[in-house]
């Protein structure tokens, strides 16, 4: 099960690297065909585990810059604000799944 968790994470971090200001469009095709190609041949419960996982990838590496500031204007403890941001990217990640 590697080479699926493998492409998948790596096709989250493609699909975060196309955001706007990268200019790495291209990116956005990449991330989706290797999730695609870790999504064939699986089942419905792997097939939501991988975009799970590609969900973790792609937006925990999108809002890492939300638990400092939340930190720092929210004058919560840094120690609560990622454990937040985590909740938050598993949240959004369930959509992905």
């Amino acid at each position: 099960m590697e080479g699926p968790i493998c492409y998948t994470l790596l096709g989250g971090l493609l699909f975060t690297l196309a955001q706007p200001g990268t200019d790495l469009l291209p990116g956005v095709f990449f991330g989706l065909f290797l999730l695609l190609v870790a999504l064939k041949g699986k089942g419905p419960r792997e097939a939501f585990l991988l975009g799970l996982l590609f969900g973790v990838a792609h937006f925990g590496t999108l809002l890492w810059w939300l638990a400092p500031t939340i930190h720092e204007y929210g004058n919560l403890p840094l120690a609560l604000a990622v454990p937040v941001i985590g909740l938050l990217v598993i949240y959004l990640s369930i959509y992905l799944g």
